[in-house]
């Protein structure tokens, strides 16, 4: 097993984790230096909080070594800079595959060792991912303001909106079954070049809204939608729900003054954001595309101001 396999076996193992206690977590879409997911806080909210931790997962000792009561982690000062400055704190995981026990420590001043070349770090057995852990990791969360609250919410979302800004395509994908009272169950977030799928990450969240616009809104507050589909597609399936509602067989059928009038209805009724596809009257299909608004390219100037500023800051 490679490094990487090792890598997304522990990401997936502190995933599953931290559902069971109650809050989310995310992967990192893309390599983020140094951060591979970040935790959401939930509490009794639907949208997002922005009570965010960051999260480094280190699988079956890769810069770790095991001592009686805990591991040892060690590694450069790039890395520990990187962490102390971060906007979010920061919590180191270690997930042993043998005994599936997933330890944490988060990253502080007051716990480094630090020698000449490296740092290291103790991540003590007794810390677990479990339900123990979580008034504590609330309380790490719970160090930042409500301003930064919301700016994290944004960073969370930094990756898509670089890759909306390199010209690649982003689109949210779901279902919506909607003869069942959990209608939208998850969110894919996928990220096209050039027609290829290059990532794809899923999206958690508590309770998706019957407004589908309005969720998405609550979510992605720097974003434009647009169905991703083309007018033909949707008039095709159009014809299809217009001739299945009317018991027709074939279009020589239609009554075509009159399905032009369905059709704005139907249209009316839907709202601007629309499936591309229903299967057996059971599952609608979306499939939208993603653009930046104008706070998502504020967004994207402030943090290269910020990223700039870096030299000046010790």
């Amino acid at each position: 097993m490679d490094s990487e396999d090792k890598g997304n076996i522990g990401i997936d193992e502190l995933s599953s984790a931290i559902r069971r206690i109650g809050y989310k977590c995310r992967r990192q879409l893309e390599s983020d230096y140094g951060i591979d997911a970040h935790i959401e806080i939930r509490e009794a909210e639907q949208y997002p909080t922005g009570k965010l931790i960051g999260v480094q997962v280190k699988t079956d000792g890769s810069d770790c070594s095991e001592a009686k009561e805990h591991y040892n982690f060690t590694s450069d000062y790039k890395h520990l800079n990187y962490w102390l400055n971060h906007s979010l704190p920061v919590i180191i995981v270690h997930y042993d595959i043998q005994k599936d026990i997933l330890n944490w420590v988060q990253i502080r001043e007051d716990k480094i060792i630090r020698n000449e070349k490296s740092w290291s770090i103790k991540i003590p057995k007794r810390n677990i991912i479990n339900d123990s852990c979580k008034n504590e990791l609330a309380k790490i969360a719970e160090n930042i303001d409500i301003q930064t609250r919301k700016y994290n919410i944004l960073q969370e979302s930094l990756v898509l909106m670089e890759n909306i800004q390199r010209g690649n395509k982003v689109c949210i994908e779901f279902q919506d079954w909607i003869n069942k009272s959990l209608s939208i169950r998850a969110l894919n977030i996928n990220i096209y070049s050039d027609d290829e799928l290059i990532e794809s990450v899923e999206w958690p969240f508590d309770v998706f809204p019957n407004d589908i616009e309005t969720g998405l809104e609550k979510m992605f507050p720097w974003a434009i939608f647009e169905n991703d589909f083309s007018e033909d597609d949707e008039d095709d399936d159009l014809k299809y729900e217009y001739m299945n509602e009317w018991g027709l067989r074939d279009e020589e059928y239609i009554d075509w003054n009159d399905y032009i009038e369905w059709k704005e209805h139907r249209l009316a009724s839907i709202g601007n954001i629309r499936p591309y596809k229903n299967e057996a009257n059971e599952v609608d299909l979306y499939r939208i595309r993603v653009y930046l608004n104008e706070l998502g390219k504020s967004f994207l100037r402030l943090n290269e101001y910020l990223d700039s500023m870096n030299e000046f800051i010790r």
